[in-house]
């Protein structure tokens, strides 16, 4: 048995190196730093699946799925794909980053955080401005 246990462990650790990718090489991330006493829920403007794109700044009907980071600690922001062949494909140069207050989140129903607004900030950032930030956002 111990045999059939290490050649199966082999197997799977050779066919997982002769790939040309493995699964986490296809994300891109963004990484967000939280540096208050809460946490918060951050979620990038890419249209109907995420939030509205900039330059509509309008928080998205149906809630996104968000990232959640802890206090004082950090979370990406993963994509599948570069984000250098994502942002021509925006309406505009700019990739907008949503963050929420985790608490907020939880007292109130989407609707009403949609129809007040309840964001915390928002980064508008081109693809300069994350290069630059070696791809990270620090809240606040």
């Amino acid at each position: 048995m111990k045999k059939f246990t290490i050649a199966i462990t082999f197997a799977v650790a050779l066919m997982a190196f002769s790939c040309d990718k493995i699964i986490g090489d296809y994300e891109y991330d963004i990484r967000v730093i939280n540096n208050t006493n809460h946490d918060i829920e951050a979620v990038p403007g890419l249209g109907p699946d995420f939030m509205s794109s900039y330059p509509d700044t309008a928080i998205s009907e149906l809630e996104p799925y968000f990232v959640h980071v802890h206090s004082h600690d950090h979370n990406y922001i993963g994509y599948r794909e570069k984000w250098e062949t994502v942002f021509p494909r925006l309406p505009a140069d700019t990739l907008s980053i949503y963050i929420f207050s985790t608490d907020t989140l939880k007292a109130y129903p989407w609707s009403v955080v949609r129809s007040g607004y309840k964001i915390l900030k928002r980064y508008d950032l081109s693809l300069k401005d994350l290069e630059k930030a070696n791809w990270v956002i620090k809240y606040p």
